[in-house]
């Protein structure tokens, strides 16, 4: 799964600019640990692969799109360490992927923890969103 994003320069397209400035490094979860959210106003429950983190981001893989704006409430877990965590964040962009699942990147509503960022970055190989 790779998505490039394209900077243009014109006057329009660099003011977009700052809507994809990310303030904190992100990286990639090697393992694809899974997550489950629930999503405003329906609370539907859904499965999701955690792609990326960052201290105040992540980025999901999931089975639907999500709206810009939308707020979510993601369970993280992982079984090797016993950490488990609801977080909640808003859906910032969401991008269409090759195999039909969707990148929502979301902002969270508060920094992760040390452990939170270790146990994502650390975690093993976990079921993928469209199983």
């Amino acid at each position: 799964m790779f998505e490039q994003t394209i900077f243009f320069d014109t006057e329009a397209e660099h003011e977009s600019k700052a809507d994809n400035y990310r303030f904190f490094e992100r990286h990639a979860c090697e393992g694809s640990p899974s997550a489950s959210y629930l999503a405003k106003p329906s609370f539907r429950a859904e499965r999701a692969v955690v792609r990326d983190v960052s201290l105040r981001g992540i980025g999901l893989i999931a089975r639907r799109p999500a709206n810009a704006g939308t707020v979510l409430a993601i369970r993280l877990k992982d079984t090797q360490s016993g950490m488990e965590c609801i977080l909640s964040a808003e859906v910032r962009r969401c991008a269409q992927q090759s195999d039909d699942t969707w990148l929502l990147g979301c902002q969270l509503s508060r920094s992760l923890s040390d452990a939170e960022m270790f146990s994502m970055l650390s975690a093993e190989k976990t079921d993928d969103p469209q199983g």
